[in-house]
């Protein structure tokens, strides 16, 4: 009877798990199923990232350790049996004895304690890996639209060079200073295209690293790009959070389970008792004798209290009391430092031509050489400015992006829903 309440028991729990990794892949195929803006990549990204996955696993086996160290000890059965004669008669004697291990000193609960810091870790540690996943594809995501737009910028500056080459072709016989145009030109040129091969590799590389992440190919229309973001948000001084910072979760997760050590540590200091029920049961000849009675076994506790392994214990848990009280002021010194520099790149960022206007400069960069007010080398360095110009904003709108989102997961807000739909 009792086999079949294993196997029923084992079969549940194989159901439970099976119906639980189906329910992830749908949810994984439900995010995945279209990639039509920067906020479906980033969804998806966030169920399919290796990352987010192995924390995703971790969390789920440390939801299992609670039920775990609360077990009780399963109960054993000692018997013994012997033979013999006495005077000629038959003996025989047979002893029985059942015992319960019970712990005492609150070894069991100090178990379900750790198991609980332990599943509060898990889950900080999921949190982090989704902020880092985020992180990642949203810079990815940024840089492929940046790759885009400078690609553009160095398109018309070979276009407007290969122009000029043409014309030069055109004249038949040159002068020197204009065979030297030609030949600068022509390096110019050379130069241009290899920036622009340059780009187009770390474009495809950037493209493929992301359909490894989300295991689906992205449209060649690339409408999963996030335009250039024109409006950049106010920020509050005090916004931060410390129930929803990954790091602080992280060093409090840490000081649950070392207190659960300390006590665990303490409770070691009591033995353990062994209880239950004895029968002995003797027989002499014809004769029986049956005997009943209450088994105790207790170690005794005169060579080891653990001294050393609770002060260890209690090292453990100063250090940890510490590093949450460091881990506070860190991510409140960050939160600060990411604010400054944030609100320094944005007011920058606010006061640069778009790329609208930067195109029609260069068009008239390329008139002016074409009516001869503009010599060659001006010429060709406007269209280098230009391009380092849009360097130059990719890599401030970078770095304004990557302090948002940074104080965002400090604040841990960086999963609202509102706040998506704000940004995307």
């Amino acid at each position: 009877m009792n086999s079949y309440i294993i196997v029923g028991l084992s079969l549940v729990i194989s159901a439970g798990e099976l119906l639980a990794e189906q329910a992830t892949t749908e949810i994984q195929k439900t995010a995945c199923s279209e990639l039509k803006s920067a906020q479906d990549v980033l969804n998806c990204a966030l169920e399919r990232h290796p990352a987010v996955i192995r924390a995703r696993i971790e969390s789920q086996k440390s939801s299992f350790a609670e039920s775990k160290a609360s077990a009780f000890a399963n109960p054993e059965i000692e018997t013994s049996t012997s033979y013999g004669k006495s005077l000629g008669d038959n003996l025989w004697t047979f002893d029985a004895s059942l015992n319960q291990k019970i712990e005492i000193g609150g070894k069991r609960s100090s178990r379900i304690e750790a198991a609980r810091a332990e599943a509060s870790r898990a889950e900080a540690n999921l949190q982090k890996a989704r902020e880092g996943a985020f992180l990642e594809v949203i810079h990815t995501l940024n840089r492929h639209r940046q790759i885009h737009d400078e690609l553009e910028i160095i398109d018309e500056a070979i276009r407007a060079f290969e122009r000029v080459q043409k014309l030069y072709k055109g004249r038949g016989r040159l002068s020197a200073e204009q065979e030297v145009s030609s030949e600068i030109f022509s390096l110019a040129l050379g130069e241009h295209k290899l920036r622009r091969n340059n780009l187009r590799n770390e474009k495809d590389e950037l493209k493929r690293g992301l359909e490894l992440i989300l295991e689906a190919k992205l449209s060649e229309e690339e409408s999963y790009l996030p335009a250039f973001r024109t409006h950049w948000p106010s920020l509050n001084e005090l916004r931060l959070d410390p129930e929803k910072n990954s790091e602080i979760l992280m060093a409090k997760a840490e000081l649950r389970a070392a207190k659960s050590e300390w006590n665990s540590a303490r409770a070691e200091s009591w033995p353990d008792l062994t209880v239950g029920p004895t029968f002995n049961w003797d027989r002499e000849g014809s004769g029986d004798i049956y005997r009943y009675g209450f088994n105790l076994n207790i170690p005794l506790p005169v060579w080891n209290l653990n001294r050393a392994g609770r002060s260890y214990a209690e090292q453990t848990k100063i250090l940890a009391e510490k590093n949450l009280e460091i881990t506070q002021r860190e991510v409140n010194s960050e939160r600060r430092r990411f604010l400054e520099k944030y609100e320094s790149v944005i007011s920058e960022i606010g006061n640069l031509p778009d790329l609208k206007g930067i195109e029609k400069k260069h068009s008239r960069v390329e008139k002016l050489f074409e009516q001869g007010l503009v010599s060659t080398s001006l010429f060709i360095e406007a269209h280098r400015q230009i391009q380092e110009f849009i360097q130059t904003r990719n890599e401030e709108e970078h770095e304004a992006t990557d302090a948002l989102w940074k104080i965002h997961a400090l604040d841990g807000r960086m999963f609202e829903e509102a706040l998506w739909k704000e940004s995307f």
